[in-house]
């Protein structure tokens, strides 16, 4: 089983360009030891609608496809734009959403609809504020835990 206790941590900002900026620091920040499971930045559609950008695929956490889960049980699935997410979000949707309360879906939610691009990450707990402290261009940010170890994750999105 997984020693790392896993968080969510989503970060919204005005524009694409400062979620793009803040990603570098995220990445010197997981470089540095602290431990990330997954990472995406995920900007807005003309809609409103979330779409998962394609940075996270040059890694090797975990290919989006924890944070398409997280993506997909903020949002309906029918308003989800474009296939990445889609593809991404099923398979761990319904454990993760088990894991969260109404209230922490809510939130995270809320906090999304404040920026027109987000940073949503999946940390460790005990690297939260290693974290929050690479994000400085972030209009604001938001964390929720999970309840869930970053095995129990990795392979409810798999």
């Amino acid at each position: 089983m997984s020693k790392h206790q896993t968080t969510i941590l989503i970060a919204t900002y005005a524009d694409q360009a400062s979620a793009e900026a803040d990603w570098e620091e995220l990445e010197k920040t997981a470089k540095s030891g602290h431990y990330l499971s997954d990472a995406a930045v995920v900007t807005k559609d003309a809609e409103g609608n979330p779409k998962i950008a394609d940075r996270q695929s040059r890694h090797g956490w975990g290919k989006g496809a924890i944070v398409g889960a997280v993506v997909g049980i903020i949002f309906p699935p029918s308003i989800l734009a474009g296939a990445a997410v889609g593809a991404v979000a099923g398979g761990g949707v319904a454990r993760l959403h088990r894991a969260l309360s109404r209230e922490k879906v809510k939130n995270l939610g809320e906090v999304f609809d404040q920026g027109q691009a987000a940073v949503i990450a999946v940390v460790d707990v005990g690297s939260v504020d290693a974290f929050k402290g690479a994000l400085g261009k972030a209009t604001a940010v938001h964390t929720e835990e999970t309840g869930l170890a970053d095995d129990e994750l990795r392979q409810a999105a798999s």
